[in-house]
């Protein structure tokens, strides 16, 4: 019996240690919970502030309203000459001197000489002129004798008929008209009269010849001038079709010569902008950088507007002239020179336009629009209008002041309103 009782003692001790333990667990557990619930319902709770905007560091420029010339920047064209001469001689004959200089490329002042013509058959076609003007002065000379004479005789056959008259009428006989013919000298009077009109045919005769002669001469001296061909102005030479001992004549072309005074540039712009463009008054810098190097430049002026477009692109042509492109004048000494088929980019400096304000083009944004800094350091995205538009400036009439500040710093985002700093500003640069 007491046996019996150890046994079921034993059990039950086991159950309720068994028991003890499983409860601990929820027990903690229902304390954490608890513990929990009573801290979230003591904590004191945060106020959320709201999210502060970061002014954005921006750079800025100030620019003024001003009168500013339109520059038309991307003009191209092609230099030509504004004389080319094809040189054919004015008379005929064997070449036999050539100048020392004459080949391509060599420069000729004006009236140099350059060639000269075999001038033995003009030489002598001048003393053959001589000896007949010496023939035609002599016939001349006997001529205006003649007349000379034929008028004395005239006169001395006046004076006999007058005396005659007076004999006749101291008779007071009368006289029939043949014999009255007769007496008063009537055909020796028409003879003499007749010899002067003969005397005064031939004399015109002889000033006719003689003015021939004088005529044959000055076109033998002409000729035998023309043997020795001369640059008819400054040239240079651009090619040579003759040597020595070549036959010309006037219808062989011996030179291609260009004038060096002046070359001709034709640019193309877009028709829409021929209306900045003034002939006689708008200027032009041309510059080549592949052939004359960064900062080599040449000045021009517009003298005509082309009165067509191309027919491709519808481009207009302007005509610009380069005075002395040789650079041979002191006042042109060390300018690059220009080159005939050569390209040259040019900025023609066009009409003037008031009250606007010429921003880099950089600064316009898409839109057409320009970033301003307004007086409360926010983004102003003002909306602008350009009277023109360069490659470098733009020209603005309208949405801009002199003095706004303008923000020259590239923004990711823009958004109008939002707060901007200047980097020069005190505290700027963090």
């Amino acid at each position: 019996m007491n046996q019996n009782q150890s046994t079921s003692g034993g059990r039950l001790g086991r159950i309720l240690r068994w028991g003890i333990k499983g409860l601990i667990p929820v027990i903690v557990l229902i304390a954490a919970i608890a513990g929990a619930r009573w801290m979230l319902s003591t904590t004191p709770e945060t106020q959320r502030r709201p999210q502060e905007r970061l002014a954005t560091l921006v750079d800025v420029e100030t620019f003024s309203v001003s009168t500013q010339p339109v520059v038309l920047d991307t003009a191209m064209g092609e230099v030509q000459p504004a004389r080319t001469l094809e040189l054919k001689p004015q008379v005929s004959g064997r070449v036999e001197w050539l100048s020392p200089e004459l080949q391509p490329g060599a420069v000729f002042r004006e009236n140099a000489d350059l060639l000269r013509i075999e001038p033995v058959d003009y030489e002598l076609a001048v003393s053959e002129q001589q000896a007949a003007i010496a023939v035609a002065e002599a016939e001349l000379h006997v001529a205006q004798a003649s007349v000379v004479t034929a008028e004395n005789d005239l006169a001395i056959e006046m004076g006999n008929q007058r005396v005659a008259q007076r004999e006749s009428e101291l008779l007071g006989e009368p006289i029939d008209d043949t014999s009255r013919d007769l007496i008063l000298r009537v055909p020796q009077l028409k003879a003499a009269e007749a010899a002067v009109q003969s005397a005064k045919a031939a004399l015109e005769s002889a000033q006719a010849s003689y003015r021939a002669a004088q005529s044959g001469l000055a076109q033998a001296e002409l000729d035998l001038e023309r043997t020795t061909i001369q640059s008819p102005y400054n040239t240079v030479v651009a090619e040579k079709m003759i040597d020595i001992g070549d036959v010309v004549s006037s219808t062989t072309a011996v030179l291609t010569l260009y004038g060096t005074d002046e070359f001709w540039i034709e640019l193309s712009i877009p028709s829409s902008q021929t209306q900045w463009v003034e002939p006689g008054v708008s200027r032009v810098k041309l510059t080549s950088p592949a052939a004359w190097g960064e900062g080599q430049s040449r000045d021009g002026l517009v003298i005509r507007i082309l009165p067509h477009v191309d027919s491709g692109g519808r481009m207009a042509r302007v005509l610009v002239s380069v005075k002395d492109p040789l650079a041979m004048v002191p006042e042109h000494a060390g300018d690059p020179i220009l080159l005939v088929n050569d390209y040259m980019s040019a900025n023609i400096i066009g009409r003037t336009v008031e009250d606007v304000i010429a921003l880099p083009r950089s600064l316009v944004r898409e839109g057409d629009t320009v970033w301003v800094m307004n007086e409360q350091n926010a983004l102003d995205i003002r909306p602008i209008k350009a009277v023109y538009r360069g490659r470098s400036h733009v020209l603005i009439s309208d949405g801009l002041q002199s003095g706004e500040r303008v923000v020259t710093t590239d923004i990711a985002a823009p958004v109008q309103g939002m707060p901007l700093r200047e980097s020069d500003t005190e505290g700027g640069a963090s």
